[in-house]
């Protein structure tokens, strides 16, 4: 037990590092392109985006989790994902740019058809690294995966920005994703020892599509689900909307990111090892999400406490953003919460489940989009961004305690009670640190700074600070975390010191 929960604590530890650097970077470079380019050009970007990511649904079949989550894996395995892989991206790539110019054209915007096709090159890159990753991520060393990450996503920023200081617009953001993915597939081969070999088995590909068809088919939801903002808002009011109101999703996405994610990466490999041990598999389960919750909540009420600041600091165009950021803050509570949802199926081995749930959120959104879409027609910018988040956040939050909570009760014994035990702390922080930071900023509106930088960081600061205490009070974990922490470092100097050569080897 004690060596699992140290390369649990091991691979979260490289987990943290792999996504709070990559996150901390993209946040970085977001606020500087952004404030470079406008929200026009990342309306576009996003509307390209969609297209391309809808193919990599195809190219990536699902098998990283297929290949994680597989009890007994061989070589034959990986060497067949590797070419089913790339069989599907030479066959997708000409595809997508026959079809790119039909997309521009469905939304009336010429423009896209010449990103598409700079873009079609992401189908190889990910495709020839999807079988390396999977089998690092198995391995659970995100010691390798944070490496690989960050030093591309570091490379691909710089070229990104130093592109559109030249004046490149719109293509700085293609040339950034494509110099990215580039060395993130370099990197990842680099790191990895496994290498494929000239063989194709049909009984291990029936093996891996067994499991990766129905994960499809829930990635396919899930992007219908995350992509349907920039396909129907693209559609009904074109890039500027689209730019503004995925600006405000990009900075959920980063925290969450930043914090569910950390757990979510390795959540899967860990829960997999208790997948024939349910009682085991579902106090495990509610340990994560209690952990999640703790540091992802109460960073999304800093965030909606900051939210006027961190749009002034992108400039005036962005200001518009600011009211939707803080509603999709609230549904991003739901959302960090619903982040384990994924590799809990896929460690249970329940990935139509997984789908259906997908699926029937896809539905949600998609329909509130189109809806959206016919009912704010004549309104403003600024109401369209704003209203866009009302409905979309009034839609999916009470889809928690409606279908999922109870779902994982039929599939998995796992209680909502358990669950929202769990986590029912953390909002109550995150709500009484926004509502403290309003309070005083209300009060002192006349002596409040105006510079964007130092608003925002006395909206973080206080909000934080608030939230702290109230965790502080109300939840036990938090006032263990220093003690656990010495505790850890303690263990670590002892087996530094049991693992040095003594004093008297040669």
């Amino acid at each position: 037990m004690g060596r699992g929960t140290t390369a649990f604590g091991t691979a979260v530890s490289w987990s943290f590092v792999l996504t709070s650097g990559r996150t901390f970077m993209t946040l970085i470079v977001s606020l500087i392109l952004a404030r470079i380019l406008g929200p026009e050009a990342f309306g576009l970007i996003a509307m390209a985006n969609v297209f391309i990511l809808f193919a990599e649904l195809f190219v990536r079949q699902g098998l990283v989790a297929a290949i994680v989550q597989r009890p007994r894996l061989t070589a034959a395995h990986l060497d067949t994902a590797f070419w089913m892989t790339v069989m599907l991206a030479v066959a997708l790539a000409p595809a997508a740019i026959g079809a790119s110019g039909w997309w521009a054209a469905v939304n009336d915007t010429p423009e896209l058809a010449s990103l598409i096709q700079a873009l079609v090159p992401l189908l190889v890159f990910k495709a020839l690294g999807v079988a390396q990753e999977a089998y690092i991520r198995r391995q659970m060393n995100f010691r390798a995966l944070a490496l690989r990450t960050n030093v591309a996503v570091l490379t691909g920023g710089v070229a990104g920005v130093t592109a559109a200081l030249l004046g490149a617009g719109v293509w700085a953001l293609v040339i950034q994703q494509l110099v990215t993915a580039f060395l993130e597939l370099v990197l990842i081969w680099l790191l990895s020892s496994w290498r494929p070999r000239w063989r194709f088995r049909a009984d291990a590909a029936r093996d891996l599509v067994g499991f990766s068809a129905r994960m499809v088919l829930a990635a396919l939801g899930s992007f219908v689900n995350t992509q349907s903002d920039a396909l129907l808002i693209g559609l009904f009011f074109g890039p500027l909307v689209v730019g503004l109101y995925r600006m405000a999703v990009r900075f959920i996405s980063i925290m969450l990111e930043l914090t569910a994610g950390t757990l979510q990466s390795v959540m899967l490999p860990e829960l997999s090892r208790f997948s024939e041990d349910r009682p085991r598999f579902n106090e495990r389960t509610v340990e994560v999400i209690r952990l999640a919750s703790l540091v992802a909540v109460p960073v999304l009420g800093v965030l909606a406490a900051s939210s006027d600041a961190l749009m002034a600091l992108l400039g005036a165009e962005w200001a518009p953003a600011a009211d939707a950021l803080k509603v999709l803050c609230v549904l991003a509570v739901v959302q960090a919460a619903a982040a384990f949802l994924a590799p809990v199926l896929q460690a249970a081995g329940r990935p139509g489940l997984l789908a259906w749930l997908t699926w029937i959120s896809a539905g949600l959104s998609a329909g509130s989009f189109a809806a959206a879409g016919f009912w704010l027609a004549g309104f403003g910018t600024e109401e369209q961004v704003l209203w866009l988040a009302i409905i979309r956040t009034t839609v999916f939050a009470p889809t928690l305690f409606v279908i999922v909570l109870p779902m994982l009760k039929r599939a998995l014994s796992l209680r909502p009670a358990m669950v929202l035990g769990a986590m029912w702390r953390a909002p109550i922080a995150a709500a009484t640190g926004y509502a403290a930071f309003a309070l005083v900023r209300t009060t002192a509106e006349n002596s409040w700074p105006r510079m964007p930088i130092f608003d925002l960081l006395l909206s973080a600061v206080l909000s934080g600070t608030v939230i702290l205490a109230v965790l502080l009070t109300i939840e036990p974990f938090v006032r263990q975390v220093p003690s656990l922490l010495r505790e850890r470092t303690a263990r670590r100097r002892a087996t530094a010191m049991d693992s040095s050569p003594s004093a008297s080897d040669p």
